[in-house]
């Protein structure tokens, strides 16, 4: 029995031995790893090098990198695997062996430059396999000079931003050039200015090109902006004290209509109070180049060229731009890097060549503005256009809807002794209250069986606004209707009278001329302007004082609507009007400029009207911010302000 059992341990032990040598999963088959150390390998790779290869230096470095993979054409070798064989590069002659750029790594790119454009350059292209064995090729480069950069004879360019007002250069500004030359592509820089507002680009432009240059700066809209260029402004446009001098005129069309109005008043005054974060409709600055000449008396009667074109340039040039800072009417802006934001609650810096005296605490007051259809409902979700001066000095215009008082839901504040027009504006959803009912009441007029007893409704069934009610309102009308029209051609959706203007005829209403303005000249203590408002095409009374959204039946309200924030832009208080018919969830969110959400809730709505508050507290700072509420299926989003 010892002598199987002996046995059967020796055997167990073989098999073991044999299980280790010989694994399960091991290919038999397979060559043993490859160890050159073990080998005597003494064949080179095999390397062949691409030939003719021309290169072409580019602008403003003057030079061009070519790389290994660019030259070599094919390369192996007998035992060293594909992925193992190092590739190295240098100019032909420049050393021996293979080429290193650091301890086991091969130099694998050269650089041309302008001293190898007058004959063909060699580079030794060399292989080496884990062997340590190395073999090489030569090609030949041809670097050629498409853009001129090395021409002694090239353009040596030097542009310049310097500011109108102090003739500085201005900082961070940056220069855009777009151009074409003979025998080559167009091309663009986009390149920053240096600290004195300069750029240089020597040996950098093509000969015999054309090219344009322009500059531009959109940083810090606040830079030298605050309540005296209002005061300055205001003077200019109501004829107190007319600009001088052309840049004047530039800095002054904030809105950039070529024009110099009471709209960029406003705009400006938005850009100081916060509601803007940077101007809409303009850049911080303009840059004009300095040999242009504005026209008189109105520098703006044409537009003023903002880039300078350089044809077939072969000599050195200097260009110089010169830059208004927009909003910025006293000079008082920083052409160097963007200082801090202004203080908006500082008082303005006194100018005694541009003011009569340094700006003074104004007294104000308040006007009121009520809006309602005949029928007394309120009208909401309408904008004002507004016109005014203070004859006594700066004339601002503050909306104080959201602060408590008064007896109409507009409320505005402006200085004393002011000046003041308000007009009421409405032009959306035409179709509201508007039915085929309404053009048979219409027509009922016009043909005399049943004539409109109110001025308003007839002032609403002109639909083409001529003053004559006859066939073509109609036709009108039901184009509107039939979806022909999405709005009236020749009208607005709704139409204002002020409610105490007694018409003389009310059988006429057109008879003269109907005030739908609301003016007020030294305005002393609270004023109230009250208005009609009449939805064109609506003669039975049923449009909603509110926008609708517009559904595919045109004759039903939708069961679902949303309003818009109310007052906008808000300091403490804002709120939004919705309608459900059927309540419903809604979910509502703020956020920021960049879609940083501050501020996300779901709550549940009552079925009718109701008034949905925004967290005003969630906006932490003054600025322009982002609203979105769904409702059901009904999404709707905008920009709220905060002030």
């Amino acid at each position: 029995m010892k002598k199987i059992y002996f046995l059967f341990v020796g055997l167990l032990f073989a098999a073991t031995l044999l299980a280790q040598r010989n694994p399960q999963n091991a290919d038999r088959t397979a060559q043993p790893p490859f160890d050159p150390s073990q080998l005597n390998d003494f064949q080179a790779p095999v390397v062949n090098c691409l030939n003719d290869i021309q290169v072409g230096l580019t602008t403003f470095s003057g030079t061009v990198q070519i790389w290994t993979t660019d030259v070599l054409l094919s390369v192996s070798d007998n035992l060293t695997p594909l992925g193992e064989i190092k590739i190295g590069m240098r100019k032909a002659g420049t050393g021996t062996d293979f080429p290193w750029e650091a301890p086991n790594q091969p130099a694998n790119s050269v650089i041309f430059g302008c001293d190898d454009i007058e004959q063909p350059v060699a580079v030794e292209l060399w292989a080496m396999d884990a062997a340590g064995n190395t073999a090489m090729c030569e090609s030949v480069i041809d670097v050629w000079d498409p853009w001129s950069v090395c021409n002694s004879n090239n353009l040596d360019l030097t542009v310049c931003a310097r500011s109108y007002c102090s003739q500085e250069g201005i900082e961070e500004a940056t220069y855009l050039i777009d151009g074409t030359g003979n025998f080559i592509p167009p091309f663009t820089y986009f390149v920053g200015a240096n600290d004195q507002g300069c750029l240089e680009i020597p040996n950098n432009m093509p000969i015999a090109s054309t090219f344009s240059i322009r500059v531009e700066k959109d940083d810090n809209p606040l830079n030298g902006v605050s309540s005296a260029d209002l005061v300055l402004l205001s003077q200019h446009i109501h004829g107190i004290q007319p600009f001088t001098e052309p840049w004047q005129w530039v800095a002054a069309d904030i809105n950039r209509d070529w024009q110099i109005t009471i709209e960029d008043s406003i705009e400006l005054q938005k850009l100081i109070l916060g509601i803007y974060t940077e101007l809409p409709n303009n850049t911080s600055w303009r840059f004009i180049p300095s040999g242009y000449q504005f026209p008189s008396p109105n520098p703006l009667s044409q537009p003023y060229p903002d880039s300078l074109l350089i044809e077939t340039v072969l000599l050195d040039t200097d260009t110089l731009f010169l830059g208004v800072k927009i909003g910025d009417l006293n000079c008082s802006a920083v052409n160097f890097a963007a200082p801090p934001q202004a203080d908006r609650t500082a008082p303005p810096p006194y100018d005694p060549t541009q003011l009569d005296g340094p700006p003074t605490e104004t007294s104000t007051t308040v006007v009121e503005v009520c809006v309602g259809t005949e029928n007394q409902c309120g009208l909401e979700e309408l904008d004002f256009e507004f016109d005014g001066e203070n004859p006594g000095g700066l004339f601002i215009i503050e909306d104080i809807s959201n602060e408590p008082g008064g007896i109409c839901p507009y409320r505005y504040k402006v200085p004393v002794g002011s000046n003041l027009e308000i007009t009421p504006v409405k032009d959306d959803n035409p179709l509201n209250g508007v039915t085929t009912y309404d053009l048979v009441l219409i027509s009922k007029h016009i043909r005399g069986i049943e004539p409109f007893n109110s001025p308003y409704k007839i002032i609403a069934a002109d639909a083409d606004k001529n003053g004559v009610l006859d066939l073509n309102d109609s036709i009108q009308l039901s184009k509107l209707i039939l979806g022909i029209y999405t709005e009236l051609p020749n009208n607005t959706s709704w139409r204002f009278v002020r409610k105490d203007y007694i018409f003389p005829n009310p059988a006429n209403p057109f008879a003269e001329i109907f005030p739908e303005t609301y003016s007020a000249t030294d305005i002393q203590s609270t004023q109230s302007a009250d208005f009609v408002a009449i939805k064109v095409g609506d003669v039975n009374g049923t449009a909603v004082c509110n926008s609708l959204t517009q559904g595919d039946d045109r004759t039903l309200q939708s069961e679902i609507w949303i309003g818009t924030p109310l007052p906008n832009p808000a300091a403490d208080r804002c709120e939004l009007p919705v309608f459900v018919q059927e309540g419903g969830v809604g979910e509502m969110m703020l956020a920021d400029l960049s879609g940083r959400v501050l501020w996300n809730q779901k709550w549940l709505l009552q079925p009718g009207a109701q008034r949905i508050q925004f967290p005003m507290e969630a906006i932490q700072q003054p600025g322009i911010y982002l609203w979105r509420i769904q409702i059901g299926d009904q999404i709707k989003s905008g920009k709220i302000g905060k002030i």
